[in-house]
């Protein structure tokens, strides 16, 4: 039996995070969810005692946005290895390659429908993330 694969959300919308836990329940694997509204509890969450399989960031966040977590995350040995996922409804060329750049692991405009966002999820937590795959989807 596969392990329980654990994820951060960083997401201050309360839809988009109902969204989320939503699909989530959708799909067979088994999974735990740790939510925070900003990017300052992402790293309050990581310097604790939880780290994580994925995390998934929302860019405009309070506080402190999506990128400079992720430049605060890659900063630090002990969580760089950590895949982190874009989950934003900014779509941009510029902004994609930004976080790309920047060390993110994937990139995915939030889906317009439920059943995308459980598609979208089900390959996302398919990949192996070991391998240096990554998974960026406008």
């Amino acid at each position: 039996m596969k392990r329980e694969i654990t994820i951060l959300l960083a997401e201050d919308d309360e839809d988009d995070v109902f969204l989320f836990k939503h699909a989530l329940s959708e799909i067979k694997t088994a999974v735990s969810l740790k939510v925070v509204a900003d990017g300052s509890d992402v790293i309050d969450c990581l310097c604790g005692d939880f780290i994580p399989d994925l995390i998934f960031l929302d860019i405009n966040m309070p506080k402190l946005n999506g990128i400079e977590c992720l430049q605060q995350i890659k900063s630090l040995p002990a969580l760089s290895r950590i895949p982190v996922i874009f989950l934003s409804t900014n779509s941009g060329l510029k902004i994609i390659s930004e976080v790309k750049d920047s060390g993110a692991k994937g990139y995915i405009s939030k889906p317009n429908s439920i059943e995308m966002l459980i598609q979208v999820l089900e390959s996302v937590l398919k990949i192996d993330w070991d391998k240096n795959e990554d998974f960026f989807l406008r």
